[in-house]
């Protein structure tokens, strides 16, 4: 995999260039309910604005569905309990809980599939921090304005 092409954004161009990225809306490429919306916006904010690709936003579409359907089953393994009785009357495993394990294994691949993890793309360490921070006091700052002019 190609490394991710970043610039220093403390110099003043790419302080603008951030503040730009930020303003843009990325928007998922099906339609989303609106826990699955949630999802997507903490899953879009765990990177860099710029560095998402159009099949990265459909990966994160993806992410963000089954995430809800993952939330539900763990709803109804709470609901019924880990174990179940089987037609014989022994205490058996629920039959969800495999599907559970599945739909946690495909969460996991779809976010090594993004890079989520700092580690992933080289994106740990010192630097990084620094550029998160750049990103995060562009959106707080974006955030702030945006409440208190309605033009915005």
């Amino acid at each position: 995999m190609a490394a991710a092409l970043r610039h220093k954004k403390s110099t003043l161009a790419n302080t603008v260039k951030a503040f730009q990225s930020l303003s843009q809306v990325l928007s998922p490429t099906d339609q989303l309910s609106d826990v699955e919306l949630t999802h997507f916006d903490r899953i879009i904010k765990s990177r860099e604005a710029e560095s998402w690709t159009p099949h990265d936003l459909s990966v994160a579409t993806d992410l963000a569905k089954t995430m809800r359907r993952f939330g539900e089953l763990q709803n109804q393994l709470d609901a019924d309990g880990l174990t179940s009785l089987n037609q014989k009357g022994t205490l058996v495993a629920h039959p969800l809980l495999a599907a559970s394990m599945g739909m946690s294994n495909t969460i996991q691949a779809l976010s090594r599939t993004l890079g989520l993890s700092a580690t992933q793309r080289g994106l740990a360490g010192a630097p990084q921090a620094g550029r998160n921070k750049a990103d995060a006091d562009a959106r707080k700052l974006i955030e702030k304005v945006s409440a208190e002019d309605s033009l915005l």
